[in-house]
């Protein structure tokens, strides 16, 4: 089942089991996928991750026009272990997204995500095939509430 839409954001997922919200799922941002759908996960990781991302702290002091060059610096902030503001902009969604890095943040009205596969080889075959390029996507506030929205509504209420 996917909630939303896959050319612009977008949550795939399949139930395996309704009393813990465990199953297989993924989220798609412009046709591109962030999270493997072959592994099994509790599916609230990933609404979380959603939220998080819905929250996303401003970027300052960085030029807009060149996300590649974006994301390698994010990236390198990663590695100075001073640096504790960098994961106001680092996005996990639990273990089905342990081969990507994903940040995101925003400028006005509008979210950005950026993500990476970083791994050379995953166990996963769906996400061996993507690309190791930088993937980005930027969506307007409203339009990020209103799928997620038609998200919250699939999650069992306990885990809302």
């Amino acid at each position: 089942m996917i909630v939303g839409n896959k050319s612009v954001f977008g949550f795939e997922y399949k139930v395996t089991d309704d009393s813990l919200f465990y199953g297989n799922g993924r989220i798609w941002f412009g046709e591109n996928p962030i999270c493997t759908f072959e592994d099994e996960t509790h599916l609230i990781h990933l609404v979380n991750g959603l939220k998080r991302i819905r929250n996303s702290k401003k970027l300052s002091n960085y030029n807009i026009s060149s996300i590649d060059n974006i994301f390698d610096e994010l990236m390198k902030r990663t590695e100075n272990i001073d640096d504790e503001q960098i994961y106001d902009y680092v996005i996990s969604f639990g273990a089905s997204s342990d081969d990507f890095l994903i940040f995101s943040f925003s400028l006005g009205n509008y979210i950005y995500i950026l993500w990476k596969i970083i791994v050379n080889k995953s166990v996963f075959d769906d996400i061996n095939i993507l690309s190791k390029s930088v993937y980005h996507f930027k969506i307007k506030k409203m339009d990020y509430d209103k799928t997620m929205s038609m998200i919250i509504t699939k999650v069992p209420p306990r885990y809302r």
